[in-house]
């Protein structure tokens, strides 16, 4: 097992868990208000994919 060095720093990574599921519920209540819930699932779904390939992007470039 590596013995990790105490000189580096480490990098703190976002956590997308909460944001995705915010984005896919919004998605769904905005969905039902429109009498599209599919759409609104699928809308959020993409909304929340946007957002944590933007996150990962973020923290790959710090």
């Amino acid at each position: 097992m590596a013995i990790p060095d105490p000189q580096l720093p480490r990098r703190r990574s976002s956590g997308m868990g909460g944001p995705f599921v915010i984005l896919l519920i919004l998605g769904i209540a905005v969905g039902v208000a429109m009498r599209q819930p599919t759409l609104g699932f699928l809308g959020g779904t993409a909304a929340g994919i946007a957002v944590g390939v933007l996150l990962y992007l973020r923290d790959r470039r710090a």
